[in-house]
């Protein structure tokens, strides 16, 4: 049978993001733009027709007339991104410094929401699930929200029971799929194992397969894990089973960095 599905939007109460995350996001912001922009032929020079290079002006004197720029504009971007964000009752394990793996998922989430603001439109979605309720997607950012407050840190947090990663990946890619945008991006956050299956062989299964669909339609499947190095080093094999590439398994600091290399190599793909 089909599993139940609801759906509903999170109250966003506006709080000042931290210095931390906003440097980390304005840095991000800028290799995004790289990645995400500059593949479309952000500005395109040497073209016949646009707005007059100066510094190309010597070519007319070699009748050479294509002394033309044409400026991209951000919004030419073909990229859309939906984040999942698991929000299941494991997130509130702690993972060091005092801090829960939710907490630094979280600030991740956050990092990436300022980095992709502005250049191409994206959704964040908590999600868990309930056995009665069935699964439970939250959205704190919609495709086309545009003000200027970063949803995700603005949100309150209430993680829930369990999760079942196979459902929600579906869900997102359909939702995906639904979009103009040529290129489609999917970042999975969550803490490893999905718990709503009947074991251990079954919860891999299903992942790998949702996530193999979803790349056999042409998105692009990135998994973020949270834990302690031991729950990181514990889960590696099964992250490997499930996502088989586009994995991103480090300390929460080193995460920014590692989604640009990750993310770049993904897309070349």
């Amino acid at each position: 049978g089909v599993p139940k599905f609801s759906q509903k939007h999170a109250i966003i109460e506006p709080r000042p993001i931290p210095d931390h995350i906003l440097r980390s996001g304005k840095k991000l912001s800028r290799r995004l733009k790289q990645i995400l922009l500059d593949k479309q032929g952000y500005t395109a020079r040497n073209r016949r027709r646009g707005q007059l290079d100066t510094n190309s002006l010597w070519r007319v004197g070699v009748k050479e007339y294509d002394v033309f720029i044409k400026r991209g504009k951000p919004d030419d971007s073909t990229y859309v991104v939906e984040v999942l964000v698991d929000n299941s009752g494991s997130m509130e394990d702690f993972v060091k410094n005092g801090k829960r793996k939710w907490e630094f998922a979280r600030e991740a989430c956050a990092i990436l929401e300022e980095g992709l603001r502005g250049l191409v439109p994206f959704r964040i979605v908590l999600f868990d699930e309930f056995s009665l309720v069935g699964v439970r997607h939250v959205v704190v950012s919609d495709f086309g929200d545009v003000e200027n407050v970063n949803r995700t840190w603005s949100v309150n947090w209430d993680t829930g029971m369990s999760n079942a990663d196979s459902i929600s990946i579906r869900i997102a890619t359909k939702e995906l799929l639904k979009r103009p945008e040529s290129k489609k991006i999917l970042f999975v956050l969550s803490d490893g194992l999905p718990s709503s299956y009947y074991n251990e062989k079954d919860a891999i299964t299903s992942v790998k397969n949702a996530v193999r669909d979803a790349r056999k339609q042409g998105v692009t499947v990135i998994a973020i894990c949270f834990g302690s190095t031991e729950h990181l080093k514990k889960n590696r094999y099964q992250y490997q089973q499930m996502y088989q590439h586009g994995i991103i398994m480090t300390e929460p600091e080193n995460i920014p960095l590692q989604l640009i290399k990750v993310l770049e190599k993904e897309i070349k793909r």
